[in-house]
Formats: C-alpha cells, sequence, structure tokens
C-alpha cells in the first residue's frame, strides 16, 4: 500500500462525503491507497450513513471504518496511524476537498526522509471561487527557499493537513490527544525532528481544498482559564520535545512555534 488517506470526523453531514467523493476521483491507481474514517463521539444515526455511502457510492476504493466512543479529534487521528498499511500518511479533515490530482502528484514527488507539501486552496462556498490564506501566501512566497530551512518553511509546520507524510518518520509519534488547541503543530513539530526537508510541490494546481468556517471548534472563544491552561500545556510539551532531540531542530523553529502558540491563544480570547 502506498498511502493511507486518513479522515477523523465528529457528527458528520454531507460534506464529509463530498470529500469522499474527492478521493474516489483520484487518477490514481485504487489498488495503491486506502481511506480510513474514524467516527468519533456519537455513534447514531453517523456510522449507519457512513456504511450505506461506502456500500453504494464508493465501490473500488478501499475503505476502513473505525469506531470510537471517544470524541477528540486527536485521539480518532493516532487510531488511524495505528491502523494504516502505507507507506506514507495523508490526513484529510472531513469538511475539506482534494484535486483529482493530489495523490499522484505528491507521491510521484516525494523524497527520501522529507514531506510533500502542496498549495492550499482555501474557499468557503465552492471551489470555483477560491481566496487566499497563510498557507497559501507561503506556497507562493516560498517555492525558492530551501528545503531544509524549517525556520522559512515553519508555517507547513502547523497543519497535518495538506501534505504527504513518509510514515517511517512517524514512528511512534502520536497527537496528544490533552491538547485541544494547535494540536496540529505540536504533532508536526514532533515529527520534524526525523524530516529533513519540506518539499513544495513544483505543480501549483496540486490543490489541497480548505472549507472555512467561521463557527469551526477552532474558532470558538476560550475562556481565560482554558487559555492560559492550554498555553502551559503547549509550552511544556515544545520544550519536552526540543530538549529531548535538541540536535534534530533550529532553536528559531522552537521559538516560533512558542510564539505562535501565544498568538493562537490570543486570537481565541
Amino acid at each position: 500500500m502506498k498511502i493511507s488517506i486518513i479522515i477523523p470526523t465528529y457528527q458528520p453531514g454531507d460534506y464529509l462525503y463530498e470529500c469522499l467523493g474527492s478521493l474516489k476521483n483520484q487518477d490514481f491507481l485504487r489498488k495503491d491507497f486506502e481511506i480510513i474514517i474514524v467516527l468519533n463521539g456519537i455513534r447514531h444515526p453517523y456510522e449507519n450513513n457512513i456504511l450505506n455511502h461506502m456500500n453504494t457510492e464508493m465501490s473500488g476504493v478501499l475503505v476502513n471504518y473505525i469506531y470510537t466512543g471517544i470524541s477528540g479529534v486527536s485521539n480518532a487521528r493516532n487510531i488511524g496511524i495505528d491502523n494504516a498499511d502505507g507507506e506514507y500518511i495523508l490526513f484529510v479533515d472531513d469538511d475539506d476537498l482534494v484535486s483529482a490530482n493530489y495523490l499522484k502528484e505528491l507521491y510521484n514527488s516525494r523524497v527520501k526522509n522529507g514531506i510533500m507539501v502542496s498549495n492550499v486552496g482555501p474557499f468557503v462556498q465552492n471551489i470555483s471561487n477560491l481566496s487566499n490564506d497563510y498557507l497559501s501566501n507561503a506556497y507562493a512566497s516560498n517555492k525558492k527557499t530551501s528545503p531544509d530551512d524549517f525556520f522559512k518553511l515553519r508555517s507547513f509546520l502547523s497543519t497535518c493537513w495538506g501534505k504527504l507524510i513518509p510514515r517511517e518518520l512517524i514512528l511512534d509519534g502520536r497527537f496528544y490527544t490533552d491538547i485541544a488547541i494547535s494540536e496540529d503543530s505540536l504533532f508536526m513539530f514532533l515529527v520534524a525532528g526525523r524530516v529533513e526537508t519540506i518539499n513544495l510541490c513544483s505543480n501549483s494546481d496540486v490543490l489541497y481544498y480548505r472549507r472555512l468556517r467561521p463557527n469551526s471548534a477552532s474558532r470558538k472563544k476560550k475562556s481565560l482559564f482554558l487559555r492560559l491552561n492550554l498555553l502551559r500545556k503547549l509550552l511544556v510539551r515544545y520544550t519536552a520535545i526540543y530538549v529531548k532531540n535538541i540536535p534534530g531542530y533550529s532553536f528559531k523553529l522552537y521559538l516560533s512555534r512558542i510564539a505562535g502558540s501565544v498568538i493562537a491563544l490570543v486570537k481565541l480570547a
């Protein structure tokens, strides 16, 4: 198996099935990738809807459905990693889409001991009307950046999606389930200690379509107490990871992750 696609989902609606449709339409051999759907939290009626869709709409595509009663995207992603058979891991959020050439182009551009990053197309209603965000801007401005300059490329370590990650670089690394904000960034920092290069896909038409939802969980306001507690946890985690493998990290990158955590939590005030 070449690629395992991990999709965590909680109380899914039509967005999930749009996401699956974009994966079904890949110009990549179906025998070479698997989709792992991890439904977490409330089980019914979502499980039946997913299984029905798998049976009626995903014919010929290898889809592995898993349920966990424990809510949380981090735990769901960890379960996906534990059950993945692919050489490479691709995280996709259940309300996002990918271009038809996504798997083929990223896999054909893969590099040893490095992650391959795609362009990002933020959208609200329709992918025919794309906007820009910090990741699409970072992609446009870093095409000539050296792939080993992690500080300049740090924006691409803020999310786990939008990139192809060799499973051998993840090893026993997992998402921290007690972190509810900036969990992507923390996981990618953990993995970054084994990554040699961050490579931008040369084809800008290879797109991870990121759906922008103003009421998403990551944008909900948090109390000062919760924000300070999250910041404390993040500082402890980042520092522990850095101290454990100082030669594997740039000190500037470490400081940027701390600063990024502060900024992310300030935005939730």
